[in-house]
């Protein structure tokens, strides 16, 4: 106790203090029989900030209780303690945070625990229960940025339509824009939305985070994206020039973007300059990347990783149009009547990691596979000449994956 309250002492900002001193300290008053100090030392715990505050220690957990029987209007004691528990008592933890919750109804990171422990769960409701608990986290004043993007993957697995969750995140966009993750899931919503100048303006603005060796969202793909759908639209309205002009900027993204890789639409942007070429009578241009594009389904022997197959698929049906555009005749039939088949282009995901302290989309239930056996679908018919069929399985993707931006890219072009 001594060492304690000279650690107290010792220290300028008393902000610095770590709550779980104060409540050693009211643990310790109690055990010597002074329940006047007691309460005072946990009443100061309940006041220091919460910010990076991880307990551990095995004995703190009786620590912890003793602070909750004395106070059971404290709301930092159970919310701490349910930290502590989580990992191997989740129930107990859940628990400890809803009484947390009750007692301080504005601690986001409250809310936030909660969510990710449903969204951890199977039971029926339980992912609506995690998507209650983070939209009460957005709501408290001076919300986290983070909570947003976390909100966003949690609606986007439950196939929430791409307007409401895009309004959400631009009517907050002071807030979002202060961290790369929800920044990255409006920018994403925006490219969707036709909003393409927009997204290119929000990723030319600001230089993204470099974490683990990848940013917080593709950056890269963004701005493909972006600059494919914007040059599609130039090609639509025959202002060819403008269409290869984004099409090549598309393979290009500035240094602020601390993009890495190719863009997984490589041979589809491609195939769209070979088309803006031949459409500004520039043929020689144009054959040379369809001849690049369709060497690209030459390469059956490379070992693709699971999350790979589906870009792989789909660069058999730009190769196979790309052929066709070098010879109109070329035998490309059995390739497209494969891609329709909606039994022989099944793709499953990989469930990704078990880190069970984040809401991550890998871990969330993807909606994505079973959409992008339509969208596959879709791109057979599509080159069979049944425009028809093709929309339909178009539309069907976005039924199941409102958010599916290769799906809402070819109904586009209808």
């Amino acid at each position: 106790m001594v060492v304690l309250s000279e650690l107290i002492k010792q220290t300028k900002d008393k902000t610095k203090i770590s709550p779980l001193v104060y409540y050693y300290l009211g643990y310790l008053a109690e055990m010597l029989g002074d329940s006047q100090k007691a309460m005072d030392y946990r009443k100061q715990a309940s006041l220091q900030p919460p910010d990076y505050v991880f307990p551990f220690q095995q004995e703190l957990i009786g620590v912890l209780r003793s602070a909750i029987v004395a106070n059971p209007t404290d709301a930092r004691a159970p919310y701490y303690l349910g930290n502590l528990l989580y990992d191997w008592q989740p129930e107990e933890a859940i628990a400890l945070w809803k009484k947390s919750s009750e007692s301080d109804p504005n601690a986001s990171i409250t809310w936030r625990n909660l969510a990710i422990a449903y969204s951890h769960q199977t039971a029926e409701g339980s992912k609506n229960k995690a998507i209650d608990c983070l939209e009460k986290a957005i709501s408290v004043p001076n919300p986290y940025p983070t909570h947003f993007a976390e909100l966003d993957q949690l609606y986007k697995s439950e196939g929430t339509p791409v307007e409401k969750r895009l309004a959400l995140l631009e009517k907050n966009q002071k807030v979002v824009m202060k961290k790369d993750d929800a920044l990255g899931a409006m920018i994403n919503l925006k490219i969707f939305a036709g909003k393409t100048d927009e997204s290119i303006s929000l990723l030319k603005g600001r230089t993204f985070s470099i974490w683990e060796g990848g940013n917080a969202f593709n950056t890269g793909q963004a701005w493909a994206d972006a600059h494919l759908i914007r040059g599609l639209n130039y090609l639509k309205k025959k202002q060819y020039q403008n269409a290869l002009t984004d099409f090549q900027t598309a393979l290009v993204p500035p240094e602020n973007l601390r993009a890495e890789g190719s863009s997984s639409r490589l041979d589809q942007i491609k195939y769209w300059m070979g088309c803006a070429f031949d459409a500004l009578g520039k043929k020689e241009n144009a054959v040379q990347l369809w001849k690049e594009v369709a060497a690209s389904d030459t390469l059956k022997n490379t070992p693709w990783r699971m999350r790979e197959i589906e870009n792989r698929q789909t660069q058999r049906y730009f190769a196979a149009m790309a052929r066709q555009k070098i010879h109109p005749k070329a035998d490309v039939k059995t390739t497209f009547s494969e891609l329709s088949d909606k039994d022989k282009n099944m793709v499953a995901r990989d469930s990704g990691d078990n880190d069970y302290q984040f809401i991550s989309a890998k871990k969330l239930p993807s909606l994505d596979d079973r959409a992008f056996q339509h969208y596959l679908s879709g791109l057979g018919y599509l080159g069979l000449g049944d425009k028809t069929k093709a929309k339909e399985e178009f539309n069907a993707a976005l039924q199941i994956s409102p958010d599916f931006l290769s799906a809402k890219i070819e109904l586009f072009q209808f």
